[in-house]
C-alpha cells in the first residue's frame, strides 16, 4: 500500500512538472488551467509557423543545391576541357622547348663561324683587300682575285644576315615560350581556384541544409511534446470542470512551523525567482514554480528538512531530479543535479548532503532548480527559506 501511494505521489508530481506545475488536484483553479491551455496552443501555433518557415527555407536550399549541382556539372565539363587544353599546351611547350634548344645550337655555330670570319678580317688589317689585289702577278690574276673577294664578301654578308635572323627568331621563340608558360600557370591557378570554389560552395550548402533539417526536426519534436502536454492539460480541465472545488487545507505541522527558517539547499546566487517572469529576449511570460540558484559544478545539495527520498532519477527537462517527502503533504524538489548521493526509500535529515549541483537538463549552465510544494501546490521557496543578510 505504501509503495502504491508513493507511486501515485510521483505520478502527480511528474504531471505537475510536465504541465508547468499544474496538478490534477482540486486545489488548482479551472481558470488558470484554461489560460495555460491557451498559452500552450499559442506555443504550438508558433512552433508550427517556425517549422513551416524552416521547411520553406529548406526547400529553397534544396533548389539551390540542385542549381549548384547543375553548375557543378557544367564546371566539370569546363574543367575537362581546360585540362585537355592544359595537356595540349604542355606538349606544345615541350616541342617549342626542343626547337629553341636546336635553334640555340644553330645560333652558336653561326656565331662561331661569324666570329672566326671577323678575326680573319681583323688580322688582314684596313688595307688587306688592296694588298691582295695589288700583289697579283697579272691583270688576269687580279681579275680572278677580285672575283674571289666578291664571293667572300657575299658569303660574309649572308653569314651576317643569317646570324641576325637566327638571333631574332631565337629571341622571338624564347618570348613565346615564356608567354605560354605564364599562360599555362594562369590556367592551372584558375583550374585550382574553380575546383576550390565549387567544393566550398557545395560544402556550405550541405552544412546549411543539415542545420535546417535539424532545426525543423527540433520544431516538430517541440510541437509533438507541446501537443502531448496540451492533451493531458485538456483532460485535466475536463476533470476539474466535473469536480467541486474545495478550500486548501491549512498549513499546519512541524514542517509548516519552519516557514521562513528552512536552510538553503545550496550556496549560490538566485538566478530567477518564483512567480511570473517575462523573457524580454523571447517576449514570453512564464510562471516559475520554483527558484534557480546559480552554483558551480559539484557544489553540495542539502535537504532542507527531514524526509524520505521519494524519487531519484532522470526526469526529462529537469535532468537528475530528487523529490523528498516531508510528510503532511509537503515535498521538496531538487533538479539539474550532477550526482545522486541518496536513493529511493532512504531517510534523510535536514542539512544532509543528498547530491551535487550540475547542469543536466539546464539551458543556463550549472545551477540548482528548487521547488517546495504542499499537496501539489507550488510554494514560493524564498518565503520558506531563512533570509540572507
Amino acid at each position: 500500500m505504501g509503495r502504491v501511494c508513493a507511486a501515485m505521489v510521483i505520478t502527480a508530481l511528474a504531471l505537475g512538472v510536465l504541465t508547468g506545475g499544474l496538478q490534477a488536484d482540486e486545489q488548482g483553479t479551472l481558470r488558470e488551467k484554461t489560460q495555460k491551455l491557451q498559452q500552450l496552443k499559442g506555443q504550438i501555433e508558433k512552433e508550427r509557423k517556425k517549422a513551416k518557415e524552416t521547411a520553406a527555407t529548406e526547400a529553397a536550399v534544396q533548389a539551390t543545391l540542385k542549381k549548384i549541382d547543375r553548375q557543378l556539372r557544367h564546371k566539370g565539363k569546363n574543367l575537362k576541357v581546360l585540362g585537355t587544353r592544359l595537356r595540349s599546351e604542355q606538349q606544345a611547350i615541350r616541342k617549342l622547348s626542343k626547337k629553341i634548344t636546336q635553334a640555340e645550337r644553330e645560333l652558336k655555330k653561326t656565331k662561331a663561324r661569324w666570329a672566326g670570319r671577323v678575326r680573319a678580317l681583323y688580322k688582314q688589317g684596313q688595307f688587306g683587300y688592296f694588298r691582295l689585289l695589288f700583289s697579283a702577278e697579272s691583270l688576269t690574276d687580279m681579275a680572278r682575285r677580285m672575283k674571289y673577294l666578291g664571293v667572300i664578301t657575299a658569303q660574309d654578308q649572308i653569314l651576317s644576315e643569317r646570324y641576325s635572323s637566327e638571333l631574332a627568331a631565337f629571341t622571338q621563340k624564347k618570348k613565346a615560350l615564356q608567354s605560354r608558360r605564364a599562360a599555362l600557370a594562369r590556367d592551372r591557378n584558375r583550374l585550382r581556384a574553380t575546383r576550390a570554389e565549387v567544393a566550398d560552395e557545395k560544402w556550405r550548402q550541405r552544412i546549411l541544409l543539415a542545420r535546417l533539417q535539424e532545426e525543423k526536426q527540433g520544431y516538430l519534436t517541440a510541437i509533438r511534446e507541446l501537443e502531448a502536454v496540451s492533451t493531458r492539460l485538456q483532460q485535466l480541465i475536463n476533470q476539474l470542470s466535473k469536480q467541486q472545488k474545495t478550500a486548501s487545507p491549512p498549513l499546519v505541522g512541524p514542517f509548516a512551523a519552519r516557514k521562513g527558517k528552512l536552510p538553503w539547499p545550496t550556496d549560490g546566487e538566485v538566478a530567477f525567482r518564483f512567480g511570473r517572469q517575462k523573457n524580454r529576449k523571447l517576449k514570453t511570460v512564464t510562471f516559475n514554480k520554483g527558484i534557480g540558484i546559480r552554483a558551480p559544478l559539484g557544489r553540495q545539495i542539502q535537504a532542507v528538512y527531514d524526509g524520505t527520498v521519494l524519487y531519484a532519477d532522470w526526469f526529462r527537462g529537469y535532468g537528475r531530479l530528487i523529490i523528498l517527502d516531508h510528510g503532511q503533504g509537503f515535498y521538496s524538489l531538487y533538479a539539474h543535479g550532477s550526482e545522486f548521493l541518496v536513493q529511493v526509500g532512504d531517510g534523510v535529515r535536514a542539512g544532509q548532503v543528498i547530491g551535487r549541483v550540475g547542469e543536466t537538463g539546464s539551458l543556463e549552465g550549472p545551477q540548482l532548480y528548487f521547488e517546495l510544494r504542499h499537496r501539489g501546490n507550488p510554494q514560493d521557496p524564498l518565503v520558506w527559506l531563512s533570509p540572507r543578510h
